[in-house]
């Protein structure tokens, strides 16, 4: 009976452990998946004069963000763009909406990061070739202007800017004008121990440790900006807007040299 009965105990402690172990795999995948939420959380409406390179990719149907970084020059998220075939990619630039006003612009070629990886969503980035340049015209009518890349990293806490036209709650509508919110730039070594050394040397953290301001998917690829030039672009997160969990963007300085030579090759294909 002793036997039996210390077999059960085993059984059970072995249960709980495997249960245990499932529901830890479960959660992490849930928190990795939510990078797929779609908002801008905690910030306000803003006019795109004030992030005039700022642009609005849809991908069939679905919705992310790009900056302007030449008049026919887009830089964006990979995850949002990789596998699609240009035709089904259209950038809309000028406008405070997403579906509607400003210039709307086809797209004739995609080049996502050779190193992507959707697993670890490391080299987050990927560069949109338009069908045109935007014209001097337009871009005064609409107060389009491109964006200056930064080559350096910040100190730790500087402010930055992340805007986009998507939710404003988990599950909820897009947003009905475009949005920002100022979030801070925060220790690569506590972030990426907050996210279990998830983090490479492509990514920075930006965001607040007591929550309630990011930015997720309808916004992803869109523009993080400190003192007017191009920091970040947003990727992942846990979550959005959770507390200790701040928000995770492809470094722009850290893959300054791929954006330079892709730009060349861009501009070199007809």
């Amino acid at each position: 009976m002793f036997f039996q009965i210390l077999k059960l105990l085993v059984f059970v402690v072995l249960l709980v452990k495997s249960t245990k172990a499932q529901l830890e795999n479960t959660t992490n995948s849930t928190l990795i998946l939510k990078k797929n939420d779609d908002k801008i959380v905690g910030g306000q409406s803003t006019s795109i004069t004030s992030v005039p390179y700022q642009v609005a990719i849809t991908v069939s149907g679905s919705i992310c963000g790009g900056s302007l970084i030449a008049t026919n020059i887009v830089l964006t998220a990979a995850h949002c763009v990789v596998g699609r075939s240009p035709s089904s990619v259209t950038v809309r630039a000028g406008s405070n909406y997403y579906n509607r006003n400003g210039v709307l612009l086809p797209v004739s070629r995609i080049l996502s990061n050779y190193n992507f990886n959707f697993q670890t969503m490391t080299h987050d980035i990927a560069m949109l070739k338009l069908s045109r340049s935007l014209t001097a015209s337009e871009m005064s009518i609409y107060g389009i202007q491109t964006i200056q890349l930064q080559t350096t990293i910040p100190q730790d806490n500087s402010l930055t800017k992340v805007s986009g036209y998507g939710r404003l709650s988990s599950q909820g509508s897009l947003a009905s004008t475009l949005q920002s919110v100022t979030v801070t730039l925060i220790n690569w070594s506590q972030c990426n121990q907050r996210y279990n050394w998830r983090l490479t040397s492509t990514m920075i953290c930006a965001g607040h440790f007591g929550g309630g301001r990011d930015a997720c998917q309808g916004d992803s690829g869109g523009p993080l900006a400190y003192e007017g030039k191009l920091l970040g672009i947003v990727s992942w997160g846990y979550g959005c807007a959770s507390a200790m969990y701040p928000g995770i963007y492809t470094s722009v300085p850290a893959l300054y040299g791929w954006i330079q030579s892709s730009t060349a090759e861009m501009l070199r294909f007809v």
